[in-house]
């Protein structure tokens, strides 16, 4: 359990999560958005129980991308040596995208352009806001416990504000990609935009 108040000028108000829902490192001082259910305890008085929180406005999102990044270069998890080889003409890929996107359909024509009979086996996911992670997330599992794996995932969406591409930044999802078992590629955003996923 995580336990941590959020406040404003005139109140503060207790709020409690599972490790496992924060996006990443939190510190003091940090803009948030949480969403929750309220709750009202005889000997704690009212708090909020959890289910999201993110931070919010570029310095906070900066912030949380810069504390996630030290920890996981730490751990190693960004070392060379763990990437994985992808095939040069893989036969199959999985897509993982928003099926209405611009970015669903730029890469299903330069893939055709370049190289066409290449088998992609799409799955809808949102790929912004508070629940983009765990869909993507959910995406990777699916394609990771497939009777027919592809051999290698995409994960693409277009550019955008730094809050569109803050699920990038989640450390659920950025952990998820070095635990798949078929190599992950992220294609995101533009080439200025560097995301830790």
């Amino acid at each position: 359990w995580v336990y941590f108040d959020i406040i404003d000028e005139d109140a503060s108000l207790k709020c409690f999560a599972t490790v496992y829902q924060l996006p990443g490192p939190l510190e003091d001082g940090m803009m948030v958005e949480v969403t929750g259910n309220p709750r009202l305890h005889p000997l704690f008085g009212f708090s909020i129980n959890l289910s999201a929180i993110i931070p919010v406005g570029e310095g906070a999102i900066a912030r949380q991308a810069e504390l996630l990044r030290a920890k996981l270069e730490q751990e190693g998890l960004f070392s060379p040596e763990r990437k994985r080889p992808v095939p040069f003409l893989p036969h199959k890929v999985g897509l993982i995208t928003s099926i209405g996107s611009a970015a669903y359909g730029d890469f299903i024509k330069i893939l055709n352009q370049r190289w066409g009979g290449v088998e992609v086996e799409v799955t809808d996911s949102l790929v912004q806001g508070s629940n983009a992670p765990i869909q993507i997330i959910a995406c990777i599992n699916h394609f990771n416990q497939s009777a027919v794996p592809p051999e290698v995932i995409v994960i693409t969406r277009g550019g955008g504000s730094v809050d569109d591409l803050a699920a990038f930044n989640d450390e659920r999802l950025v952990r998820s990609v070095p635990a798949s078992r078929i190599p992950t590629l992220i294609a995101i955003a533009h080439d200025r935009d560097l995301m830790l996923a």
